[in-house]
């Protein structure tokens, strides 16, 4: 419970409360108080639910440690984070692990050294990991099913397996068997063909990769070094570098990235 210690220690502004509005604009959190009640909702399930997810307790202490080594005085570099993670307090525990995944996503985009220290395959890896998932509820909205978090749940770990991700922990999860689409009668049948036929794509994985490069998410100086790396024996390291990137504008071609990921 070592970050709800911290939560207890960081001063929060009243600006800072009121940039959290809830449902219909009002205000999420009336004061710390409120925020520290919802918080410890949250840190509680990851702590003492034996439903909640290994990895998603495990990302809590990445959050946790991370945090203590920026300490107290950077705490306006953080307590947005801090924020994310109270203002899902109230929702279901599918939720709750949600946020803690996205509060572990921007703790780890702002710690310079951990991604510096991530090999490129690592960057990669996460990314693609992260797109796969998006495009999961990409595919389930297609169908026009009832569009509920436990519909949502229940048609990805549906297809988890298939295209690689980690399956939801959700106990209120919904059964596939009780899930209709309204344009489709057998919306099961081939989903991974058409997920990845339709939704993850050739073009689109390389339009992902070359915006999470602009982004630096993926370090454009490491993909810089895996070119020069591997570039063919037959040809010339700068040679080769300026087929693969635009001299003037810095852009890496296209086909280069696909290269790249093969």
């Amino acid at each position: 419970k070592k970050l709800l210690e911290i939560f207890d220690n960081v001063e929060i502004s009243k600006d800072e409360l009121s940039l959290w509005a809830g449902y219909g604009g009002s205000k999420l959190f009336r004061d710390k108080a409120c925020a520290r009640s919802r918080f410890k909702t949250v840190i509680d399930f990851a702590e003492d639910n034996g439903s909640c997810s290994k990895h998603v307790k495990q990302k809590l202490r990445i959050i946790t440690k991370s945090i203590m080594e920026k300490g107290i005085d950077k705490s306006k570099e953080y307590v947005h984070i801090l924020l994310l993670i109270a203002s899902h307090g109230s929702v279901c525990n599918v939720m709750k692990e949600v946020a803690i995944g996205n509060a572990y996503g921007l703790m780890t985009d702002n710690l310079e050294d951990f991604i510096k220290k991530q090999s490129l395959e690592e960057q990669i890896k996460k990314v693609l990991r992260d797109f796969r998932v998006l495009l999961i509820e990409e595919c389930f909205h297609s169908f026009k099913m009832q569009n509920n978090t436990h519909t949502i749940a229940g048609f990805h770990n549906f297809i988890a397996d298939k295209v690689g991700v980690i399956p939801y922990n959700d106990p209120d999860i919904s059964s596939t068997e009780y899930m209709r689409s309204s344009i489709c009668n057998d919306w099961k049948k081939n989903l991974d063909k058409r997920y990845f036929g339709v939704h993850y794509t050739r073009d689109r994985i390389i339009d992902h990769v070359i915006e999470q490069i602009n982004e630096k998410k993926i370090g454009y100086q490491k993909v810089v070094e895996f070119m020069q790396k591997n570039c063919p024996k037959s040809m010339d390291k700068m040679d080769f570098l300026q087929l693969a990137i635009d001299i003037d504008t810095g852009k890496i071609n296209e086909e280069f990235i696909c290269w790249m990921l093969e």
